[in-house]
């Protein structure tokens, strides 16, 4: 069954969006913070999205931005909406991505900025890594993470 394109793409950013200062500056440095794998299966997804050379969908504008404060709802957001647009022009992209999203490594968010989560449960199979952080006075109240 072939994945929706707005989801793949928003999958690419959720994956991609810590990444994004480094894939900016080519990276090196958080390859030796990050683990060398997780970095290596973000430069195949990006590089094999940037594939077609094309300015009109080239989604590196967006990347930059977003690369400034990863953490942003606003630039994931940009950025999401670059790459459906990328991916609708380029739908044979979609098989591989789909299959580079599939390897790498599960991560499950919670943030709370400025606002208030309450009772959420964090529920991971498999390899990956779960986070709960509060930004800009978020509040977060009976979060638990199960593996």
């Amino acid at each position: 069954m072939a994945i929706a394109v707005d989801h793949l793409a928003a999958t690419i950013v959720t994956i991609a969006a810590p990444f994004a200062p480094y894939l900016v500056e080519g990276g090196k440095k958080f390859a030796e913070k990050a683990g060398e794998s997780a970095w290596e299966q973000v430069q195949k997804i990006w590089a094999c999205l940037t594939s077609p050379r094309d300015q009109n969908t080239d989604p590196s504008v967006q990347l930059q931005m977003l690369s400034a404060n990863p953490d942003s709802a606003g630039y994931r957001a940009v950025l999401t909406e670059a790459l459906v647009k990328h991916l609708t022009k380029y739908p044979e992209l979609a098989p591989e991505l789909t299959r580079l999203v599939a390897q790498h490594p599960r991560v499950q968010e919670i943030v709370a900025e400025g606002g208030t989560i309450e009772d959420v449960v964090q529920k991971l199979s498999g390899d990956g890594r779960q986070m709960i952080k509060s930004m800009k006075g978020g509040v977060i109240k009976n979060a638990h993470q199960e593996s």
